[in-house]
């Protein structure tokens, strides 16, 4: 077994049973046993392994969270969340109010713009016969956004109707900018107040508690129904306190599907439920921004002394049939807005091959498009896989030095689900450093962050837990710095597992209490966490975190001494200093 958390004194960790794999396995070709020695069982694995991939979703949206076996935890009778949330859990409104919060961010952010009187002017005059369509659309958009009567059109009658309407009422203006081929002004102003919603739509933050609300709200409801209530506060910053509360919150969230998703019969859960796979897994009308994912600024961690926006946001890909990914017109409209000292970092979680390759490469084609050329850094980063998880090839327990020479190869080689584009290697080159001597800096770097000796041999758990914290802390600080950027997100295909998880544990190095911190500013600190982890899976898809994603998340501050262990001098190390210091 792995010997609890990683130090820097040199063990010999036990190879032990893994956990179920990202796809549920079953036990022939499950990564508990031995690597397949035969050409059958290689490519019966390869053969299974998409729809294993389908069941696997299909599993996480019906099947309840199987009990975690964490730590105890001392329960009270209740904890009330802070300020009295304006939804029930029981039925649509705290769905409405979400779409309703980000149309009223939008809007007023565009009143804001010194522009705001030129466009309302445009959208008020009469336009010239060939352009009466466009403005249509535009008025169209502004009556979604404001919620009122513009020009005889009337907006929505909800505020998910309105959000949808103006998407498409912008998609719509979009098009017939760019099939048109004169440019008279109102085409002028037009493209710019495009730019001006799309940069609304993606920089802009609710500023308002409703994720960290409804996160309580649903703890509070799944509470009612236990004899024990709800944990106590959360009185301490130990990795291992902080998973078993999260732990317990994820299984609160599961017993709430049903009344999160509020089907009107069972008919409608079964199609809610192949809708989101066909989409999804399929690539068959996907669609994240008009089926619900909204932007939305997550939080603003500081990198080397800079603010950087992070961008909680799904993949901006669309398809109507498998294999035919684009971009979409919003999420282009807001790279052609930036400014020529903005530069955004896209962080790419999903997989390099199968439905979601056709996304992955549509992405990272963007970079090369003529007009978003320095505005755009796209990067693929693993989060399945037999490197990422630790298993076949990848299985044996190693000394920390092995590993990140793998590493560093696999990541140059752009292999196992990696990829760093030309341009951004050039960029590192140009600073006089090579590519591969880069990779190793950030390895070093982030092995002494974790104060794990080159000689320490690790299991599979440990190192899973360093490779999370790398790739999710340490690599992104390190290419935030690289191309300095304004804005970066860190996005799978809806950015709720795999990229939720990610963003949430930047957010808690950032943001992790001293040890001495009172026991409210604890509490507040858990409050945080559990919203950055969870909102999103229940806003987007009405459930928790998938499970085995959420263990990746728990398994890093379990594991990592980093998270649990306090320096000689009897004090708590307060992370994020040194590399990307707060």
């Amino acid at each position: 077994m792995d010997k609890g958390p990683v130090s820097g004194h040199r063990h010999v960790g036990q190879s032990q049973p893994n956990r179920t794999d990202e796809v549920g396995t079953p036990s022939e070709i499950s990564p508990a046993n031995p690597v397949a020695t035969t050409r059958a069982q290689r490519w019966r694995v390869k053969l299974a392994r998409p729809f294993l991939s389908l069941w696997s979703s299909l599993r996480a949206r019906i099947l309840p969270v199987a009990p975690v076996q964490s730590r105890s935890v001392q329960v009270v009778e209740s904890v009330s969340p802070p300020g009295q949330p304006g939804f029930s859990i029981g039925d649509d409104s705290w769905k409405q109010q979400h779409y309703a919060l980000k149309l009223d961010t939008v809007w007023q952010a565009l009143q804001a713009q010194p522009e705001f009187g030129q466009w309302q002017g445009m959208i008020d005059g009469d336009p010239s016969g060939r352009d009466q369509r466009l403005q249509q659309c535009l008025r169209r958009v502004v009556a979604e956004l404001s919620g009122d009567s513009i020009a005889g059109g009337a907006p929505g009658t909800t505020p998910r109707e309105r959000y949808k309407r103006m998407i498409t009422a912008f998609r719509s203006a979009d098009a017939i900018l760019l099939k048109g081929k004169h440019n008279s002004p109102l085409r002028q102003n037009s493209r710019a107040f495009l730019h001006g919603i799309s940069r609304a739509l993606f920089t802009t933050e609710i500023k308002s508690p409703f994720h960290s609300d409804l996160v309580q709200a649903i703890r509070q409801k799944a509470a009612s129904g236990l004899r024990e209530g709800l944990p106590a506060p959360l009185t301490s910053n130990r990795g291992r306190d902080l998973a078993a509360r999260l732990a317990h919150t994820q299984q609160l969230i599961s017993g709430q599907r049903s009344a999160l998703e509020n089907p009107a019969s069972k008919s409608d859960h079964l199609g809610n439920v192949m809708g989101s796979l066909m989409a999804g897994e399929a690539g068959i009308h996907y669609d994240p921004y008009r089926q619900g994912n909204i932007p939305d600024i997550l939080f603003k961690p500081r990198i080397h002394g800079k603010a950087v926006a992070c961008i909680r946001m799904g993949t901006p890909t669309r398809q109507d049939v498998p294999f035919n990914a684009s971009v979409t017109p919003e999420f282009r409209c807001f790279l052609e807005s930036r400014g020529k000292h903005d530069h955004h970092l896209y962080i790419n979680r999903q997989r390099r091959t199968g439905i979601e390759g056709d996304r992955s490469h549509a992405l990272e084609k963007l970079q090369a498009h003529i007009g978003l050329q320095g505005k755009i850094t796209v990067v693929t980063l693993p989060a399945d896989g037999d490197f990422y998880n630790q298993r076949q090839a990848f299985s044996k327990d190693c000394e920390l030095q092995a590993l990140q020479a793998q590493m560093a190869g696999l990541m140059a080689d752009n292999q196992q689900g990696f990829f760093f584009p030309a341009g951004l290697r050039q960029r590192i080159s140009d600073t006089g450093e090579d590519f591969s001597a880069f990779l190793s800096r950030c390895l070093k770097a982030s092995a002494e962050e974790l104060g794990i000796s080159q000689d320490a041999v690790l299991g599979r758990k440990q190192r899973q837990a360093f490779i999370f914290h790398f790739l999710n802390k340490t690599l992104v600080e390190a290419l935030i710095q690289t191309v300095d950027a304004t804005t970066y997100n860190h996005t799978c295909k809806d950015d709720i597992d795999r990229g939720g998880v990610a963003n949430a544990y930047l957010f808690a190095v950032k943001n992790r209490p001293h040890d001495s911190a009172t026991a409210e500013e604890q509490e507040a600190f858990a409050r945080e966490m559990e919203a950055k982890t969870n909102a999103a899976a229940v806003e987007v898809k009405k459930r928790e975190v998938i499970e085995h994603r959420h263990e990746d998340l728990r398994n890093a501050l379990e594991t990592l001494d980093y998270w649990n262990k306090p320096p000689s001098g009897g004090r708590m190390k307060l992370p994020g200093r040194g590399i990307g210091a707060r």
